[in-house]
């Protein structure tokens, strides 16, 4: 019941997520002055740390907030599987050239 909870939830957050973020980047390019609009590269980039730093404590709750077990989970599933994480890594470059390439077309609307 649980797991099935978190799936949905977590598919309603991203849903919100890339759904508002065009809207609002769109808002903030087109809103502006151009001397004080920001830079859209620098924008993704700081919304996937966030991401990742949020992640980070995600998994560190899952392994009951254990410096050790956290950092052996990290190991065992990112370093230690270098296959798995390129293939991870493939899309997730893919989804940020994407979302750099949406700021640069909002910012030209």
């Amino acid at each position: 019941m649980r797991a099935n909870f978190l799936k949905w939830a977590s598919l309603g957050i991203m849903l919100v997520q890339n759904a508002a973020t065009p809207i609002i980047f769109r808002l903030a390019m087109t809103e502006s002055n151009k001397e004080d609009r920001f830079n859209g590269v620098v924008a993704v980039t700081t919304q996937e740390i966030l991401k990742l730093l949020m992640s980070m404590v995600l998994l560190f709750g899952e392994e009951q907030f254990s410096i050790i077990s956290w950092i052996e989970k990290i190991l065992n599933e990112v370093v230690q599987k270098p296959k798995d994480t390129l293939r991870l890594a493939v899309p997730a470059i893919l989804y940020f050239i994407q979302n750099i390439a949406l700021q640069k077309a909002g910012a030209n609307l």
